[in-house]
C-alpha cells in the first residue's frame, strides 16, 4: 500500500496557504504519527518506494502488508511537520516536488527550498518529479508536455546531484499519451492518485496509492485497509484507470 499525504499542519494553521492549494488534503502532524504507528501496529513493514519499484522489476508484486509513504507538491509544512515524524520512527518517505521556483531562483515560503531538499536527502529521504509547474499533463501539447517532464527531472538532478528516477502525476491527471512521454522522459516509474489496488509489473506507471482518514475509520478507510476488499474490488480501480488511459485533451 502506498500512502498519498499532501499537507501537514497543525489543527488551524494555514498561514500562508489558500484553498488553491489544496489544504483539504490535509492531515495534521499527530493523524500522520497515528498512521504511522497504527500500520506497524497491525504488522505493516514501511519501505522505500525506490524499493518497492526494485522488487518489481524483479518480478516481485506488492506484498498486502507493506506500506510505503510518499507527498505530492513540496510543501514545506512536509519538511517542519511530517519529516520529524518520519526520523523518530525511522519511516523512509518519497517527496515528489515541483520545480518551477527552484529553477527560477525565486524564494516560495509555501514550499521546500534547495536546504530543504538537501535535508531531506541526508536524512534518507527520496526525491522525485511532479513537474515543474504542476499542469494538467493531458492538456499540454508535445512541446510543452516534454518541457515539463524533462525538464523537472533535470532540476532536481542539477540541484541534488544525483538520478531522479520517480514521478508523480499532478492531480492525477495522466492518458497513455502522457505516459509514455513520462516513460520518454526517463523515469523508471510513476505514481498515480488512483487505489487501491496491488502494485505489481503492469502498474509500474501508473503505481497505485491510497488516502486514509485522520481517523482510520471510515468506511472507505475499512475498505482500504481489507486485504481481501482491496482484491475483490480492484475491477473498479482498472475500470477508472482505463477511462483515464483513454482521455484526450
Amino acid at each position: 500500500m502506498i500512502l498519498l499525504y499532501h499537507h501537514i499542519l497543525p489543527e488551524g494553521d494555514a498561514a500562508g496557504l489558500s484553498d488553491e492549494d489544496g489544504l483539504f488534503f490535509r492531515h495534521s502532524p499527530e493523524a500522520f504519527r497515528f498512521h504511522l504507528e497504527e500500520l506497524q501496529r497491525r504488522g505493516y513493514r514501511f519501505g522505500s518506494l525506490d524499493g518497492l519499484v526494485r522488487q518489481i522489476d524483479d518480478g516481485i508484486a506488492e506484498d498486502e502488508r507493506s506500506a510505503f509513504v510518499t507527498f505530492d507538491d513540496g510543501w514545506r509544512n512536509q519538511y517542519e511537520h511530517a519529516l520529524p515524524i518520519l526520523r523518530a520512527l525511522g519511516i523512509p518517505a518519497t517527496f515528489f516536488v515541483t520545480t518551477d521556483h527552484l529553477r527560477k531562483g525565486v524564494s516560495c515560503t509555501k514550499r521546500m527550498g534547495p536546504a530543504e531538499l538537501g535535508a531531506l536527502v541526508d536524512a534518507g529521504m527520496t526525491i522525485g518529479s511532479h513537474t515543474r509547474t504542476h499542469p494538467d499533463l493531458v492538456r499540454l501539447d508535445d512541446t510543452r508536455l516534454e518541457e515539463e517532464l524533462r525538464g523537472s527531472r533535470q532540476d532536481l538532478e542539477d540541484l541534488l546531484g544525483r538520478p531522479v528516477t520517480l514521478f508523480a502525476y499532478p492531480g492525477g491527471s495522466l492518458s497513455a499519451r502522457v505516459v509514455r512521454a513520462v516513460r520518454r522522459a526517463g523515469y523508471e516509474a510513476a505514481c498515480s492518485s488512483f487505489g487501491p489496488a496491488r502494485n505489481d509489473a503492469t502498474s509500474i506507471f501508473w503505481l497505485y496509492r491510497d488516502v486514509i482518514s485522520a481517523s482510520m475509520q471510515s468506511p472507505r478507510d475499512r475498505y482500504r485497509l481489507s486485504p481481501v476488499a482491496r482484491q475483490l474490488l480492484t475491477f473498479r480501480v482498472e475500470r477508472r484507470l482505463r477511462a483515464s488511459l483513454h482521455r484526450r485533451a
